[in-house]
């Protein structure tokens, strides 16, 4: 694509206020070409795809930069925001599929809800990792030895506190059947087995498993996206630290 398309998508872009249906047709043409440049071509093509995109964006990044710094209480500085929504916008970018959706509509919902939850995580990171008083716990509790024990706890129990909010609003989704809250409170917040639901629901065995590989995928997600990743759900139901092996 030459460099007078790509002049010509940046003029329509930020004459918005005053563009035809005609022209944003053709702004989303263009740049759905320089996306398919970015995720199918190489260097430097691709570069100067990802230079230009990140140009065309740049609005949406400081909007989204500046709601996320405000809703951080001024805890971190701007810059340090702002390149986290680049990053953001770059892994976006990455994962988008064109047959889905149209990108600007794509990028306006996702690169906010993503930055948010981020923020989210930032600010329970903030509120977690504070000094603690060893003594203290370790009167409670003799394993709590040491700062890190402590911290070990504290994030465990977060964690599970999260995993289990998240199980509970997964129940509460409007689904066809009861099945799936079933799973969620017997299977994933209680104890009881694949059979023993299905048998109960008067259903039959794999129509409950296949429920409950859906839910394992969720919450691959919920995990990947935890800064306490680095525990574990145990079948208890409680947080427990992962074992490095190297």
């Amino acid at each position: 694509m030459d460099d007078r398309t790509y002049d010509e998508g940046m003029c329509i872009s930020r004459n918005f206020e005053k563009r035809e249906d005609t022209e944003t047709q053709k702004l989303y043409d263009i740049i759905a070409k320089v996306i398919a440049i970015y995720q199918r071509g190489e260097d430097p093509a691709r570069e100067k795809a990802l230079v230009y995109l990140t140009k065309l964006f740049e609005p949406l990044l400081r909007k989204t930069s500046t709601r996320v710094y405000n809703n951080l209480r001024n805890s971190h500085d701007y810059n340090d925001v702002l390149q986290e929504t680049h990053t953001m916008f770059y892994s976006l970018l990455g994962r988008y599929n064109a047959k889905r959706s149209a990108f600007s509509y794509y990028i306006s919902v996702m690169l906010p809800q993503h930055m948010n939850r981020w923020a989210e995580r930032e600010l329970l990171h903030n509120r977690v990792n504070i000094p603690v008083d060893t003594e203290e716990y370790s009167i409670i509790d003799p394993t709590f030895n040491s700062s890190d024990a402590v911290q070990d706890h504290l994030n465990a129990y977060v964690l599970t506190h999260e995993y289990q909010e998240f199980i509970k609003k997964r129940a509460l989704r409007h689904s066809r059947s009861v099945t799936v809250s079933e799973v969620c409170n017997r299977y994933f917040l209680g104890s009881d087995t694949c059979s023993e639901i299905a048998q109960d629901l008067g259903i039959s065995y794999h129509a409950v498993y296949e429920i409950i590989g859906k839910i394992k995928k969720e919450i691959q997600v919920f995990f990947q996206y935890s800064i306490f990743s680095g525990y574990m759900i145990s079948s208890t139901g409680i947080a427990e630290k992962k074992l490095d092996h190297g």
